[in-house]
């Protein structure tokens, strides 16, 4: 690419970044919006100077305060959210591919990044007089109860004892829901900077051409001690009573059942992957399969945990320390 290229290209990304920062303030589509802008920017990250980066990233602020200026105040706290949610995680992936080999560090440096930045989003909302467990929880429970209440009640097998178990249930799943809010916080701000840490990554390797060495997804493993603390903290929850202290342990074992489950799924992947499918079609299988279990076989959920315990263990793929980077890896990709 020739230096008046370079420069026209670079010019191309300012707008496009403009538009896309300007459209996310005025529109709803947020997610979208946000996963486009991380995935232009950590390229821009991996593949040009820092110098780069920042000025794209003054566009983009000064294409933020403009979209505010039109309801004529500017929330700063606002503004600072929306420029973290469009940039901070591509920024942190491209670098983090760019510097680092290890899929751990990498995939944790992102997920800190969406945490702080949904930990600064939950803030706001609470910085506005709103309760933050009713308005993205309660609210969307009692729509959805009040729907199926008014659906049972025409159905005509509606009765005053059965909707007192249906109310039990529902208070039952506010209680469980509150008590791994934390948690479950926590699980969502992974899943989403895992998902556009994987976008970014298949999105520079397409423009660089050539497969980045950093470790893959199916040679993830848990330590030995990591299955025997996960038992020994199901234990003393078994035999503690409720209490603060015994609320943050059960949210302390969520996630460590959630990291787990995610290590059984890359031991499935690992096999799966010598099918030589590509990583966008396995990845479409894997959530259709998860959808299923949660609604039809809820005992393959556990049973991933369960897999991810024993290789954390006794290391089912035999792959130990000996692992080979992504572009050495013959995994359909």
């Amino acid at each position: 690419m020739t230096k008046t290229d370079n420069i026209f290209a670079r010019i191309a990304e300012g707008i496009l970044l403009c538009i896309i920062a300007y459209f996310y303030t005025v529109t709803g589509n947020i997610m979208l919006l946000a996963l486009i802008s991380n995935v232009i920017i950590g390229t821009v990250a991996y593949r040009k100077h820092v110098f780069a980066v920042i000025l794209e990233s003054v566009l983009v602020l000064g294409a933020l305060v403009f979209a505010s200026m039109q309801n004529m105040y500017v929330d700063l706290f606002s503004v600072l959210i929306d420029f973290l949610n469009l940039l901070a995680i591509g920024i942190t992936a491209g670098y983090v591919l760019k510097y680092n080999k290890s899929f751990f560090t990498a995939v944790s440096a992102v997920s800190f990044a969406q945490l702080f930045v949904t930990i600064l989003a939950l803030l706001y909302v609470k910085r506005g007089g709103n309760d933050i467990f009713e308005m993205y929880v309660g609210a969307p429970i009692d729509m959805y109860s009040d729907a199926f209440m008014r659906a049972f009640s025409q159905s005509g097998v509606y009765s005053k004892e059965n909707a007192e178990v249906f109310s039990n249930i529902l208070d039952m799943v506010y209680t469980v829901i509150k008590m791994f809010m934390p948690s479950i916080i926590i699980i969502s701000s992974v899943i989403t900077a895992f998902f556009t840490f994987t976008v970014t990554k298949k999105t520079i390797e397409f423009s660089v051409k050539q497969k980045l060495s950093v470790m893959p997804f199916s040679h993830i493993r848990l330590g030995k001690k990591t299955s025997l603390a996960l038992t020994v903290l199901i234990l003393l929850l078994f035999i503690m009573q409720r209490s603060m202290f015994s609320d943050a342990l059960s949210n302390i074992l969520v996630l460590m059942l959630f990291a787990h489950f995610v290590c059984g799924v890359s031991v499935i992947d690992f096999y799966f992957a010598k099918t030589r499918l590509n990583w966008l079609i396995r990845l479409i299988i894997y959530a259709v399969v998860l959808m299923f279990a949660c609604m039809s076989a809820p005992f393959l959920l556990p049973g991933l945990v369960i897999v991810g315990m024993l290789d954390s263990r006794y290391d089912i793929r035999k792959i130990g320390q000996d692992i080979k980077p992504e572009n050495e890896e013959d995994d359909g990709e």
